[in-house]
């Protein structure tokens, strides 16, 4: 027997080779030996199983005993073995809760629930219907006989199985299966015409129930696409057809039409119209939290690369259109609210990008953000002021900057910082020019001598201290103070000191010239011994 790890996706070839490897005995059946049409007779995946009662305490009376089933199902819907197995299983634990039984499998589940089972597959095959389906009745009576047959008393411990019958469907069960697909699928058109017709579309909402026959079509329909009444038919071709040239809006994924994004986007609005502010409050702060995580920035960041390289041109058009016109249709007051809007979220999800950063790099990201700000600044006003001049500029771009440069309509980057340069020289000058014209009002205002003083004579106004002389050692806080690097080398060590000019006095350099003359008696360094031998000579 083999258990049933989950495992990875195969496709049929996969499955097929997988099989042929592990499973020694099993041999993929010859699916062209009978002759038939492949469309009479297509291709399905036959599973026999095993689920073991073993999970439960060893006195009770089925403890150790098992139940054999089979799973046929069409290779169209299915991609492998272990899909078969796990929609049976899911088919039978779902069929027991809902459900009251007295005996058989479907009795122990109730009671003892899906952990008391092991569960696992005995053999499978990948063949025509007929042939695999014969396969999986001979393999399961024979499983069921060998293990005790069927199930004769819930009460004491037996040799026997929780099987109910004896096992095996046959061709019958098959054709009256099949009666029932078309019978079902026939039911389906007749709806499905009549609501084209009233209608003039093939979507049907999911909830939608015919008023007249209480049919439930937009459920059907569901069922529909995912392949039931399709899947396995011998005429599925023509079903598929058929469903095609029903309306020119038919889609077999309903969640990838328009209407299906129209009717999503209007609940959504409705939804957050009929909210309270509490309740709206709380959403905004959800959807914040949760789109400003780093990677929910990476898997948005994805899907938008993956959605544009996938993306047709008919549909980047579209795309691109239905911005223009969204563009279009609003005021000028509200594409500037939306403008603020946009770089306000922008800044601050880079913001938040920006603290997860170490304070260099945060430092440099900021200096070059505000660079590239002030660059297109000025770019703006370039653009502007060439559109300005008219004719052929009116509607020119970015890249035309260049030629308007080289033809001397806008000043060129070295031109624009010798204007700068000129700019800032007038401003110095500007600002000394108004000191000098209120030290020049300030002497006038005395009378007498100076009533018609002129600038020449703010010099001898300093001088006879009407102003306050600059150059005058007692002004010491109104000069700049200079400060003079002083060193004295010894034998064992370098005084290096900062004096200012103004401080200096006689008693310091008498000071430094003591701490020289004490070490005088010192072997002088190699330097100075040099310069001494020479002054000797």
């Amino acid at each position: 027997m083999e258990d049933v790890p989950k495992p990875e996706s195969l496709d049929a070839n996969q499955v097929l080779m997988a099989a042929s490897r592990r499973l020694g005995k099993q041999k993929m059946l010859d699916v062209a030996s009978d002759g038939l049409n492949e469309a009479d007779d297509p291709i399905y995946i036959a599973v026999v199983y095993r689920r073991h009662l073993i999970h439960i305490e060893e006195s009770a009376p089925l403890y150790g005993i098992s139940y054999y089933g089979q799973s046929v199902r069409s290779a169209d819907t299915y991609a492998d073995q272990y899909a078969v197995a796990n929609e049976r299983w899911y088919e039978e634990n779902n069929l027991a809760t809902r459900e009251s039984h007295a005996c058989g499998l479907l009795a122990v589940l109730e009671t003892c629930g899906e952990a008391a089972f092991e569960d696992s597959i005995v053999e499978f095959r990948i063949g025509k219907r007929s042939i695999v389906q014969a396969w999986a009745d001979e393999l399961e009576k024979k499983l069921i006989s060998d293990n005790g047959g069927t199930l004769r008393d819930m009460d004491k411990q037996l040799k026997q199985t929780l099987n109910i019958t004896k096992g095996g469907k046959g061709a019958k069960w098959w054709e009256g299966h099949i009666a029932l697909r078309n019978k079902a699928f026939q039911k389906f058109k007749e709806e499905m015409e009549v609501y084209v017709e009233c209608y003039d579309t093939s979507l049907v909402p999911f909830k939608y129930v015919d008023p007249v026959t209480e049919y439930k079509l937009g459920q059907q329909l569901g069922n529909f696409r995912r392949g039931r009444m399709r899947f396995g038919m011998s005429n599925k071709s023509e079903i598929d057809a058929w469903a095609e040239k029903l309306h020119e809006d038919w889609a077999w994924n309903g969640k990838k039409t328009d209407q299906y994004h129209r009717k999503l986007s209007e609940a959504g609005k409705n939804k957050w119209a009929n909210a309270d502010s509490a309740k709206k409050a709380k959403w905004i702060a959800n959807n914040k939290a949760a789109h400003n995580t780093q990677e929910s920035i990476d898997a948005s960041s994805r899907r938008a690369k993956k959605q544009l390289e996938n993306e047709s041109i008919a549909q980047r058009q579209s795309r691109i259109g239905k911005k223009l016109a969204t563009e279009a249709a609003k005021s000028d007051e509200q594409r500037k609210l939306s403008l603020e809007k946009t770089s306000a979220t922008l800044d601050k999800k880079r913001r938040n990008r920006f603290e997860l950063l170490d304070p260099g790099e945060r430092a440099l990201r900021e200096w070059l953000i505000e660079s590239n700000l002030k660059e297109k600044e000025k770019q703006h006003k370039e653009l502007a002021s060439l559109r300005s001049l008219g004719g052929e500029w009116t509607n020119a771009k970015q890249s035309d900057i260049r030629r308007a440069r080289a033809l001397k309509l806008i000043p060129s980057r070295f031109d624009e910082r010798k204007m700068n340069r000129d700019e800032s020289l007038v401003a110095k000058n500007s600002q000394k020019n108004a000191k000098q014209k209120a030290n020049l009002e300030f002497v006038r205002s005395l009378g007498g001598e100076w009533a018609n003083a002129t600038l020449r004579h703010l010099k001898l106004a300093r001088e006879k201290g009407v102003l306050p002389n600059l150059n005058d050692p007692k002004n010491k806080s109104l000069r700049k103070k200079r400060k003079k690097r002083v060193t004295t080398t010894t034998t064992t060590k370098t005084v290096t000191e900062y004096k200012t000019e103004s401080e200096s006095s006689d008693e310091e350099e008498e000071d430094i010239e003591s701490i020289v003359g004490s070490s005088s008696s010192a072997p002088l360094p190699k330097r100075r011994r040099r310069d001494a031998d020479s002054d000797s000579d």
